[in-house]
């Protein structure tokens, strides 16, 4: 009987959606299982190179500093159980909670006419507004029509 390895990895393009990859290492077979296919490698070197081209990161390897960046505390992502999807849509209450605690919030109102909400430390908006300001941006922070 051969060990199998897996790794889950992370796409970073697409949170605060949960888009996982399962890296697998099974009976001198490297397979890269996505949402939508699984593709066989000629190595893990090829596999991982493919991973990273394409905007993933392996999850066992995040940092209190990567929260910044992805804009999602890591406590709040959760690899999916084996049989379970490798991609979740990330609900408004989920994106409004990761923002909080990533920014905090701040002694000032939201700009929004109308909302009562704080705003996010830094911003002008509170979390709400700006996850729906966010949603409304194309991966090079252009507004998209």
């Amino acid at each position: 009987m051969h060990e199998k390895h897996m790794n889950y990895w992370i796409s970073n393009a697409s949170l605060p959606d949960q888009n996982w990859a399962i890296l697998e290492e099974n009976d001198n077979k490297t397979i890269v299982h996505y949402s939508d296919k699984n593709i066989e490698y000629s190595s893990r070197e090829e596999a991982i190179r493919e991973l990273q081209e394409d905007e993933y990161s392996p999850f066992d390897s995040l940092t209190k500093e990567d929260e910044n960046d992805l804009e999602v505390p890591i406590s709040m992502l959760c690899p999916p159980k084996e049989g379970e999807s490798l991609y979740v849509k990330a609900t408004e209450e989920f994106i409004i909670e990761a923002f909080e605690k990533i920014y905090g919030n701040a002694d000032d109102i939201c700009i929004y006419k109308g909302c009562n909400k704080k705003a996010l430390m830094g911003k002008a908006v509170c979390a709400l507004h700006y996850s729906k300001n966010a949603s409304n941006k194309n991966n090079r922070g252009q507004t998209t029509v």
